[in-house]
């Protein structure tokens, strides 16, 4: 758990159901991104890349480097997103959270990474 609601100041977040907007602070965003990090640091076969922001150091754009994002999801390594708001438990699937997109912001379909070797 990133945020545990019996010991933490509540945060505030915004995830809109009717577009892909979500705002969240950036102690979340941190450990989300840590934690599909280590989740897959076992695999050599995916490297999940990070950005650090110029100056602060803090954690930027995540990607993954060498897969597709739709093969991450189909490896079944990563558990779906959980948010609690008041006593419900909401999850976000993580096919709706990983998506493949082009240089251009499109989401696509790339060709597979080359064979390693």
């Amino acid at each position: 758990m990133i945020f545990d609601p019996q010991d933490s100041s509540p945060m505030l977040a915004v995830i809109d159901s009717g577009t892909t907007m979500v705002i969240i602070p950036y102690k979340i965003y941190d450990g989300l991104m840590m934690g599909i990090a280590q989740k897959l640091k076992p695999d050599p076969d995916i490297e999940f890349v990070c950005t650090r922001e110029e100056g602060s150091q803090q954690l930027g754009s995540c990607y993954f480097n060498n897969i597709r994002c739709e093969d991450v999801v189909a490896s079944g390594k990563l558990d779906p997103m959980r948010f609690i708001f008041g006593n419900v438990v909401y999850e976000i699937k993580i096919d709706a959270f990983l998506k493949d997109v082009s240089n251009q912001g499109l989401l696509t379909s790339p060709p597979k990474p080359a064979a390693k070797g």
